[in-house]
């Protein structure tokens, strides 16, 4: 059942990682950016409004189409909330 694997390269791994603490900051930083803009905040809002809007045309009830948009809007802060993230990928492993 085992495999035979060779052992990295200790010089590429430390090469690979000097990319990585230099580049990850700076793509956090962006993503950061774009998520939490004055224009992603008026896209959500958009977004947000037009669900509710819609489940109302499609004949949900007021009372349930805002619980629907809240429990929205909750499940997409989840998929950007760090706790949420950790979880996800150890569910999986």
């Amino acid at each position: 059942m085992g495999r035979d694997h060779e052992m990295p390269d200790p010089e590429k791994i430390a090469e690979v990682l000097k990319v990585v603490r230099k580049e990850i900051p700076g793509l956090i930083r962006e993503i950061v950016d774009i998520l939490y803009s004055e224009n992603s905040a008026r896209n959500m809002g958009k977004a947000v409004g037009i669900y509710y809007k819609t489940l109302q045309q499609n004949g949900i009830p007021k009372e349930m189409a805002l619980e629907m948009t809240k429990g929205y809007v909750i499940n997409i802060a989840k998929m950007f909330d760090g706790k949420s993230w950790g979880k996800h990928f150890h569910d999986h492993d």
